[in-house]
């Protein structure tokens, strides 16, 4: 007769996994983990700031000009360029007429960030 000490002793050559393959689902994936769906910025925690660059984010791809604000520019919010006009423009018409010099100009930051060097690296960076 087997006693379960025994039965136990010769589980201990089979791995958990390998025993219980398919019987629990997946785990639920973590908030960091979610695939980057691009200008949604779910990782950013504030909802102010989020809706800053979601808005920012559609402007410069509407208005297509993503390789502007790639460019060194010393202050967006001073600029007379009329790229800067016709993105603070869009942006009125998405629905965002609420900046200040300053926040424009942190927003257009955070979007020269994404031109330079993508959104999975701002995603590591950003925490606000």
């Amino acid at each position: 007769m087997t006693s379960i000490s025994d039965e136990y002793t010769n589980m201990n050559d089979i791995s958990l996994t390998e025993t219980f393959i398919g019987v629990f689902p997946p785990e639920p994936p973590h908030l960091q983990e979610e695939l980057l769906v691009p200008g949604e910025f779910k990782y950013v925690i504030s909802n102010s700031s989020r809706e800053m660059l979601q808005n920012a984010y559609q402007a410069i791809n509407q208005t297509e000009t993503w390789s502007f604000v790639r460019n060194d520019i010393e202050s967006f919010m001073r600029s007379g360029a009329p790229e800067i006009k016709l993105i603070s423009k869009k942006m009125a018409q998405l629905g965002y007429c609420g900046h200040s010099g300053f926040s424009f100009g942190w927003t257009m930051r955070q979007m020269q960030f994404i031109a330079k060097n993508g959104e999975e690296e701002y995603k590591n960076i950003a925490n606000f």
